[in-house]
């Protein structure tokens, strides 16, 4: 039965316990969950022992994380909400009320906590919920933090697309903005899921081939550089290396930059390599040669040519072979295959996507945000009236 306020605290009064039967829950904890609404009533919520001992169970547990917190170990406080999220979902039958009283007792009883509010531990039980694995949480979730936790429960829509985030956040160091830009453009699905157009795999040796592959993205997402018509390959060359940073952070982990246009000279006649890196993950030199259209099997036998001088000038006896890539605008894959198939140097060919560009003419016919929203609010009210 829920009882008021005025009801709790004479009803408690004349409680007759069995000294062998658990306490129960004090009159000033029971009265918490009786708190006037906006409405000025009583809002009835949970009155129930089997709250109380839930409630209980994280309180001993935000203690214990707590003391273990005050070493630096951001892996017990993912842990202790990955608990506090089960617990959450093992009472489902309260519904909302539930994480609503929750939030509201552990800031009576832990004032200077924080991460326990109503948003946060949602977070918590989707968090528990999506991820039920324990060893997972504590050999993969731990390692991140929770602002990159939350992150990726938002933004992901599977747990093998969750771990990977993680495992790619772990193993390249990605700071949450990083994370952000990798979500925003889709890697997991570029990367991880891609069916890419390469012959590393019968070219490279393991684990080399694997690395490579896995590197390998398709489509390149070049988002700072405006899509214009007309844009030729030297002024997306061009952006690309005035935008250094991005490019590199698109590439993936390990490309550093050596040059663009970088001239080779065979048989007294000079070569110009559009971007050259090397990539201290892969122990290797990577050519990348920039395409304005749609892919041509000629491309496939000049990248071949410059690695072949490349691995003759720059490669050390300790570098592995050097890998091209060929980014165009398009690819018929079965045409790139084809083109692939009898060359000897390691080559990958994928497409490559410039941000979306408004001609400057029609930029000032286009609605501002303030109008779409006004219009918005404007089409609700009508509707409302």
């Amino acid at each position: 039965m829920f009882l008021s306020k005025l009801s709790v605290k004479y009803a408690t009064r004349n409680v007759k316990r069995n000294p062998k039967e658990a306490p129960t829950p004090t009159t000033k904890s029971k009265c918490r969950h009786h708190l006037q609404n906006k409405k000025g009533g009583i809002a009835v919520l949970i009155n129930d022992n089997s709250y109380f001992q839930a409630l209980e169970d994280i309180k001993t547990r935000i203690h214990d994380a707590q003391h273990k917190a005050v070493l630096g170990m951001n892996r017990e406080q993912i842990i202790l909400f990955w608990n506090i999220g089960n617990v959450i979902i093992e009472n489902t039958k309260y519904g909302n009320k539930f994480v609503e009283n929750l939030a509201r007792d552990i800031k009576l009883d832990f004032p200077k906590a924080k991460g326990y509010s109503v948003r946060n531990l949602k977070y918590m039980r989707k968090f528990a919920a999506f991820v039920p694995d324990e060893e997972k949480v504590q050999t993969v979730s731990a390692l991140l933090s929770w602002s990159h936790n939350t992150h990726l429960l938002d933004k992901t829509k599977t747990l093998d697309e969750y771990l990977w985030y993680a495992m790619q956040t772990i193993e390249n160091g990605w700071a949450l903005s990083s994370l952000e830009y990798h979500t925003e453009t889709k890697a997991y699905a570029r990367q991880a899921l891609a069916d890419k157009t390469a012959n590393y795999k019968a070219l490279l040796p393991m684990p080399q081939s694997g690395l490579a592959t896995d590197t390998l993205k398709d489509p390149y997402v070049f988002d700072f550089v405006e899509q214009r018509e007309g844009i030729i390959e030297r002024e997306i060359e061009d952006e690309l290396v005035a935008n250094i940073a991005k490019t590199i952070m698109e590439l993936g982990t390990g490309f550093a930059f050596y040059g663009n246009q970088y001239q080779i000279t065979v048989g007294n006649v000079d070569y110009y390599l559009d971007l050259l890196f090397y990539n201290t993950r892969l122990r290797c030199w990577v050519v990348i040669e920039l395409k304005r259209g749609k892919f041509q099997p000629e491309y496939a036998g000049k990248l071949n040519f410059y690695l072949s001088a490349v691995d003759d000038m720059l490669r050390h006896e300790n570098d592995n072979p050097t890998i091209g890539i060929l980014l165009c605008k398009e690819k018929d894959k079965m045409t790139a295959e084809y083109a692939l198939r009898d060359i000897n140097k390691p080559i990958g060919v994928s497409e490559y996507k410039l941000s979306d560009f408004v001609p400057q003419e029609f930029v000032d016919t286009l609605p501002s945000a303030e109008d779409i929203e006004k219009r918005i609010k404007d089409k609700f009210k009508i509707e409302e009236d």
